[in-house]
């Protein structure tokens, strides 16, 4: 309504959410550990690629790292100072999250519920009576989407239909037997996935199958299945082949050569940094849970 619809403006805008990030990372720092860590957590999110790579691709990830940090940032300011009212604030980010990637549901579960059992100042029917609070907070955003999924398609849909498709194109022999161990391909999905037709199933219809046959593949290569996932959490961990990873990050995700190489190796020094960040808070007695569960 405000001429904002092309791909240009749709950048400037997931731009925006990127910085808005940066901001929510510096005060986690500050919340965890004061004012100066908060600023060197937004200096080096500011410059850190993985963060802002996604913004030009118009990505879920963007929207996903925002709300993700949120819910962090509003975990912490809940364990300082616990009320109600800031377990449904948290309970809000986590069904946030939630739309912007399926898989952030699980926030509730492994950020909420641990935050509010182990508040000591109140008794279990206060703690119960918080966690209908936080999660009646995260039907605010989740509840109207799910109504008009459960509508609109044939079988029961909740947040996403892409489960099933990834679940085919991360489970086939191009992914179990070949050099992409580990990965996923998006051919094994179009070789099974049928072309929407007038009159045909929906896709949560043809989702059943996709499941069906994903689940099939898994269990006649189950003794293939444990070196596939250690070689897709050295691929998540930049253990794995990482020249392979460049290559793949340059032709099928489309960044360009430089980007992929500082992608990884900032990566590899966050993740010292986290490691080492992890130790001082154990040593200082700060939870860190919160940080853990993402």
């Amino acid at each position: 309504s405000i001429g904002l619809d092309g791909p240009v403006s749709h950048m400037l805008w997931s731009s925006l959410v990127g910085v808005g990030t940066v901001v929510l990372v510096g005060l986690t720092g500050r919340e965890v550990a004061g004012p100066r860590a908060g600023l060197i957590a937004a200096a080096l999110a500011a410059v850190y690629p993985n963060l802002w790579i996604f913004d030009g691709f118009i990505l879920s990830e963007t929207m996903a790292m925002f709300t993700l940090i949120l819910s962090v940032l509003l975990a912490y300011r809940y364990l300082r100072t616990p009320t109600p009212w800031r377990a449904a604030a948290l309970g809000l980010a986590c069904g946030m999250a939630a739309l912007a990637r399926a898989e952030l549901v699980l926030l509730l579960p492994l950020l909420v519920l641990p935050c509010v059992l182990i508040t000591r100042a109140i008794d279990a029917r206060k703690k119960v009576e918080w966690l209908l609070a936080a999660g009646l907070a995260a039907l605010i955003p989740i509840g109207p989407w799910v109504t008009f999924n459960m509508i609109r398609f044939d079988r029961p849909v909740f947040i996403s239909t892409g489960l099933e498709p990834t679940l085919v194109g991360a489970n086939c022999d191009r992914t179990y037997y070949t050099d992409l161990i580990g990965y996923f391909s998006p051919d094994c999905t179009e070789s099974v996935f049928e072309t929407p037709r007038k009159g045909g199933p929906d896709q949560s219809e043809r989702n059943v199958r996709l499941g069906r046959i994903a689940r099939e593949y898994i269990w006649e290569n189950k003794t293939r299945a444990p070196v596939v996932v250690l070689a897709r959490l050295g691929r998540v961990t930049g253990v794995y082949r990482p020249d392979q990873q460049l290559q793949l990050d340059e032709h099928i995700e489309g960044r360009e050569r430089g980007t992929a190489v500082a992608a990884l190796l900032s990566f590899y020094v966050v993740a010292a940094l986290a490691i080492t960040g992890a130790v001082i808070l154990r040593r200082r007695r700060v939870k860190v849970f919160p940080l853990l569960v993402p």
